[in-house]
């Protein structure tokens, strides 16, 4: 946990606004994966397509890493989108995704935060994932 905390601090120093009750805060999903034994190496090869499309078809999405164990199959995944909105937007198109069936075969999801000010849509929409929903609370960036 200290590991994705520092990874939080160096990756998205700004992701925060001083005034938490803004309406359109980013929103930051944190996952934590584990690999299905035998596995690795296909879900490796199945990231490696991923990444680029993931990229290439949602503008929106500020960061998108995965964070693997050196045995390979403990991995985090971090995403940051710039608004509820286009959370959604990348949760409607994993679901139409051509990799969603094998991505979910080779995973257990074992932890699944929403970080920011999730709306009752997003919420809605990540309900088959998860119900860890996290506001912020205090803090500021520079």
């Amino acid at each position: 946990m200290k590991r994705l905390l520092l990874v939080l601090l160096f990756v998205v120093p700004s992701v925060f606004a001083d005034d938490h009750g803004k309406a359109d805060q980013p929103i930051i999903f944190t996952i934590d994966i584990e690999i299905v034994e035998g596995k690795a190496e296909a879900f490796a090869e199945l990231v490696n397509k991923m990444v680029p499309a993931v990229r290439g078809s949602e503008p929106e999405t500020q960061h998108y890493h995965y964070f693997g164990s050196p045995d390979g199959y403990k991995v985090t995944l971090l995403e940051v989108y710039p608004s509820n909105k286009a959370a959604i937007a990348h949760m409607d198109a994993f679901a139409v995704s051509p990799y969603r069936a094998e991505f979910l075969s080779l995973i257990s999801i074992k932890s699944f935060q929403v970080v920011g000010e999730a709306n009752s849509q997003l919420k809605k929409v990540m309900a088959p994932f998860t119900s860890d929903f996290r506001a912020p609370i205090a803090g500021f960036s520079r």
